[in-house]
C-alpha cells in the first residue's frame, strides 16, 4: 500500500481538493449542496459552501485542514478552518471540455484564491447539468 503524502502548502491543498485527487467528489458537492430542499434558488454556481462541512466525512483529510487552520502549518495562513468558503462557477462547455473556477476564500478577510478547471463537462453531464 503506498501513502499519499499530503500536501504542506495551504495552495497546494486547494489545487488537490478541487482537482478531485483528496476527495474524489469535492466539485460535485460543491456544485449540488445545498440541495434544492434546502435553496430553492439552486441553480449550477449560485452559493458558497463551507469546505470545513464538506471535508468533514473524511477525517484525515478534516485533520489537514485543521493543521493549516490552527497549527501553522504553512506559516502564510492562520484562520479558523470553519471560515474557509468555496464556490464553484462554470465557464465556458465548448472550450478545454467544459471549464470552471473554484473560488475560495477566508471569511472576515480578503484573501482568496482561484483554482482552475478543465474537462468539467463529464461532470455537468453526470449531474444532469446539461439538460
Amino acid at each position: 500500500m503506498i501513502k499519499k503524502k499530503m500536501p504542506e502548502s495551504f495552495i497546494e491543498f486547494l489545487s488537490l481538493l478541487s482537482n478531485n485527487k483528496l476527495i474524489t467528489d469535492f466539485t460535485n458537492q460543491l456544485i449540488s449542496l445545498p440541495s434544492e430542499e434546502d435553496n430553492y434558488f439552486i441553480s449550477i454556481g449560485d452559493r458558497w459552501c463551507s469546505v470545513e462541512n464538506i471535508v468533514k466525512r473524511d477525517l484525515k483529510i478534516s485533520k489537514h485542514l485543521d493543521s493549516f487552520a490552527f497549527e501553522g502549518l504553512d506559516p502564510d495562513f492562520s484562520f479558523s478552518s470553519g471560515n474557509l468558503k468555496a464556490i464553484y462557477l462554470p465557464d465556458e462547455d465548448f472550450i478545454n471540455g467544459g471549464s470552471a473556477i473554484i473560488i475560495f476564500s477566508i471569511v472576515g478577510s480578503t484573501w482568496r484564491h482561484i483554482v482552475p478547471l478543465e474537462d468539467q463537462l463529464s461532470l455537468w453531464e453526470q449531474l444532469g447539468l446539461l439538460n
